[in-house]
């Protein structure tokens, strides 16, 4: 398709289509129309049958071939207009100086207009009684539509003397002077563009936040309180108004710090100082600073004009002006006059959370002051393949479910293996930074991410473990978290169908158990096992590998390394004394004719040697057969639908083997000994996995309703616990003794260097 090939040019050099509507105007055979993407920019798309190959789409597109823009040479001038006319503008009012200069003369104005229901497209008028459509801001990326067309239609209509003016953002302005550049009679006005979000979204936010039977229209830049940049203004039909300031719209916090704007916007050719536009028009905002009498709260526009054309139009209205006086450019700095303007740094999550899981409101709050839906508490980055994958599939699975989602590794003093850099076994990196929370020193820390997360979970494999819950300072039971938040235990294990540690270490887990609103455990013996010793209720479901998408692991998959043998091949994957069954195992495959690959516990490799996640992935599923003694290795092995034994590992928990094997009537499938391995290897019963794919999908399917309940089932209002307020209050003590002790080391340090000192004197050396 020709506008694949036009925005393949335009990402081969780097550039991004703005969406000006100049390929659509051009096309001789109305193949190209302009479509919304998902988030609501407009973006070329064809009529492949209807395309002539005729390329004239390119040779229009101001990002591909350019118009030659103005020397960066003009001066720069502080305007304002008489106050009528200044209350009908956002800023100065020189555009509707200049444009009732045109229609007075019966030419024809173009530029964006905001319609009663919200949508802004480019529109022509010829009677100065529709001037006020075109004035003021509308910080929405207008649709030109068939503006070009019907502006050249008109041209020829009226016998081609009348002047034309045509207004709108740099990008606009350098389309329209690609398209009349054979006229002699348009001249172009630009903004000062800070960038554009889309019209979805403002129709978005609109909806979210006002009832339409209720609300007459919004104004961007309403002067009631005078000239300011920091408000809306909605005026309701009731004849009632609200300033609503920036902190309370999401749709200005978006805009004004660079969240929402279309892609391209951050670095846009057309916004530095050699500029498109005859005549350059913008808020001239903080000129008090130069000079204070340039400033009546009423408006002042900057004026920039670029060329002779532009400087004969302003000339000849300058008589209008209540005051015109020029000033140096340094005094423009608090406006857009360059081409790099960074994105904010959670414009990249917006996309991803609007509008597929979150509304617009709620993805630019998010986004703006680094809020979750769920703060994931999980050893996400410890070298083990199976608590790697299951701390990933948690979040995605989370993720799928439409929930923003933060993942929360354990503070950086404690025992176990955390990885600041990301987690280790992954090739790739799978979670965005965005998603990913800062370490923190220390579990008291840790406190900060009350204010970041709505709900917290912990996530699932042993953190239960007294070990486990011991070398990561048991951040897994949340003490951290205060109980005026929903807490809740995903798929919690103990490995073991019993429990280990001192009886403080057990009252200590008993303890911060009892706080969690929702408590789900891995293995069905711990319903019973939490029940007795803690006498609280859990749920049995499922490990988190179980509710991941399949698209998910394609996705690792897609990304593997390994290759397979030529021949077919037994999977051997051992965590503990693999030399027990090698010989078993070596006899086996020679007799089947079979490659025997072996890997071993990702924690005790030497660095660097381990494969991949994606390649342990491979492994598996590649495999004709699979021997192992990893739980997570036996689930994969049910995801991919291999045949396999499984040895019940006691030292590592024999309990979650037996719980997933005894629901699914495979028990026969593990073995204890090496005499139970040959015999089942030599009489091996094929699994019939029709029959455990509907169990397994059953099982999925509660397991994830329960995960879902448990986040959005109602509670009665939660207030913090006796713990959390003294836990607080010895915190804030031992910030008091920290910053005392510190001064008194101070003051020790200073009069040991004036006894030093004295001493110096007294018996120089």
């Amino acid at each position: 398709m020709l506008t694949e090939c036009l925005l393949a040019k335009l990402a081969q050099q780097k550039k991004h289509c703005t969406g000006c509507g100049a390929c659509e105007n051009i096309c001789p055979v109305h193949a190209i129309t302009m479509q919304p993407d998902a988030w609501g920019f407009l973006y070329p798309h064809v009529d492949a049958a209807a395309c002539i190959h005729c390329s004239r789409c390119e040779h229009i597109c101001p990002k591909l071939a350019p118009a030659s823009p103005h020397p960066p040479a003009p001066a720069c001038y502080a305007v304002r207009a008489d106050d009528a006319m200044r209350a009908h503008s956002s800023s100065g009012g020189v555009f509707g100086v200049l444009a009732r200069e045109i229609l007075r003369s019966g030419g024809l104005v173009a530029g964006a207009a905001m319609a009663d229901d919200g949508t802004v497209s480019h529109i022509a008028i010829k009677d100065a009684a529709d001037l006020h459509l075109l004035q003021q801001s509308k910080y929405v990326q207008s649709k030109t539509g068939h503006i070009y067309q019907r502006i050249l239609k008109w041209q020829m209509s009226s016998g081609g003397g009348h002047r034309i003016l045509f207004s709108g953002c740099p990008c606009q302005v350098a389309a329209a002077r690609k398209f009349f550049h054979h006229l002699d009679n348009i001249y172009f006005v630009e903004v000062l563009c800070h960038g554009v979000p889309s019209e979805k979204m403002w129709l978005d936010y609109l909806e979210e936040n006002f009832s339409s039977q209720d609300l007459d229209h919004v104004e961007f830049r309403s002067k009631r309180n005078g000239w300011r940049s920091d408000q809306l203004r909605a005026f309701y039909r009731d004849g009632t108004e609200e300033a609503i300031p920036w902190h309370d719209s999401a749709y200005e916090e978006g805009f004004q710090r660079n969240i929402s704007l279309r892609t391209g916007c951050n670095d846009c050719e057309f916004c530095g100082r050699n500029r498109q536009g005859d005549i350059t028009l913008g808020d001239f905002w903080r000129i008090e600073e130069y000079r204070t009498n340039l400033n009546d709260r009423k408006g002042t526009s900057l004026v920039s004009l670029n060329s002779a054309r532009g400087k004969q139009l302003f000339q000849s209205v300058e008589k209008e002006f209540i005051d015109v006086t020029e000033v140096p450019w340094e005094a423009a700095r608090f406006n857009r006059l360059h081409e790099k303007y960074p994105a904010h740094p959670a414009r990249s999550r917006f996309f991803t959370l609007y509008p597929e899981t979150h509304d617009f409101s709620t993805a630019i709050r998010q986004c703006r002051y680094a809020l979750y839906d769920i703060g994931l508490i999980g050893t996400y980055t410890v070298p083990n393949y199976g608590g790697e994958l299951t701390q990933y599939m948690l979040y995605r699975t989370l993720r799928h479910m439409g929930y923003s989602v933060l993942m929360i590794d354990a503070p950086s003093d404690v025992k176990g293996g955390i990885s600041p850099s990301g987690p280790p076994l992954f090739s790739v990196n799978p979670y965005p930074d965005w998603d990913r929370s800062r370490y923190y020193p220390n579990i008291d820390e840790m406190r900060f991410l009350n204010l970041q997360c709505t709900a917290f979970i912990s996530g699932s494999d042993q953190m239960f473990n007294h070990n486990m819950w011991s070398w990561f300072h048991h951040f897994m039971g949340q003490p951290f978290v205060t109980d005026n938040h929903r807490k809740i235990a995903y798929a919690a294990s103990w490995g073991h169908d019993h429990l280990m540690g001192d009886e403080q270490a057990r009252g200590e887990e008993g303890y911060f158990l009892s706080r969690f609103d929702f408590f789900s455990v891995r293995e069905a013996s711990a319903v019973e096992l939490v029940k007795r010793a803690y006498g609280r209720d859990a749920a049995h479901v499922l490990d988190p590998v179980f509710l991941g998408n399949r698209s998910d692991y394609d996705a690792l998959l897609a990304r593997a390394t390994f290759r397979r043998p030529d021949a077919d091949y037994l999977f051997f994957y051992c965590l503990d004394a693999p030399e027990r069954y090698d010989g078993i195992l070596t006899d086996f495959t020679r007799q089947r004719s079979l490659h025997l690959l072996r890997l071993g516990d990702a924690e005790t490799a030497a660095p660097g040697s381990n494969p991949s996640i994606e390649d342990w992935l491979s492994m598996i599923a590649q495999s004709s057969f699979v021997v192992t003694d990893s739980f997570h290795g036996m689930c994969l092995c049910l995801i991919f639908h291999k045949q396999f034994l499984v040895h019940l590992n006691k030292k590592r928990g024999a309990a979650r083997f037996t719980s997933i094997l005894r629901s699914l009537g495979l028990m026969e499938h593990a073995f204890r000994t090496s005499s139970e391995l040959s015999s089942k290897l030599s009489s091996y019963p094929v699994i019939p996995y029709e029959g455990i794919d509907r169990a397994l999908h059953a099982r999925i399917e509660e397991s994830k309703e329960w995960l879902r309940a448990a986040i959005e089932s109602p509670l009665p209002p939660k207030s913090m616990s006796a713990f959390d307020l003294v836990d607080r209050r010895c915190h804030h003590l031992c910030i008091r003794i920290d910053t005392k002790t510190d001064a008194l080391r101070k003051e020790i340090n200073s009069l040991t260097q004036r006894i030093q000192a004295l001493e110096n004197r007294h018996h120089p050396s």
